[in-house]
């Protein structure tokens, strides 16, 4: 008897979480919870789920951002969350945290040129005929 096994990693999303600006769009996009689960196929048929990640995934550029334990916790807790100020709180966490991850890779004068037109922009935005 010939049994045939084999190994497939499947990503699929699962909601958009939020909306947040990205470094790399250079605008605000939409963040999309993605689940990434390792399985164990028997025939190709998947059997058995043998690991599970979570990651967030700019629908814009297609950066990924992997999440922790801790971070996790907060998108769920985003999900369920009622209080629009409770929600804010969170955003301004999963924003820090993706600021960080894009900008990880930067020199200094390289973060402070992409400051100073995330600036510009946003100035640009509110006074659109520069008054």
């Amino acid at each position: 008897m010939i049994i045939i096994f084999g190994w497939q990693k499947i990503a699929e999303p699962l909601e958009i979480a939020f909306e947040n600006f990205c470094i790399n769009c250079q605008k605000n996009t939409e963040w999309v919870d993605y689940e990434e689960a390792e399985w164990v196929s028997f025939f190709g048929v998947k059997t058995i789920k043998f690991k599970s990640t979570r990651f967030i995934h700019c629908a814009g550029c297609c950066d990924e951002l992997d999440l922790s334990r801790e971070a996790l916790k907060k998108l769920n807790q985003l999900y369920d969350e009622k209080d629009q100020e409770a929600k804010d709180w969170i955003l301004a966490g999963f924003s820090t945290l993706i600021e960080e991850h894009q900008l990880a890779s930067k020199t200094e004068t390289q973060k402070a040129f992409i400051r100073s037109m995330r600036e510009a922009n946003e100035n640009l935005d509110e006074n659109p005929n520069g008054f």
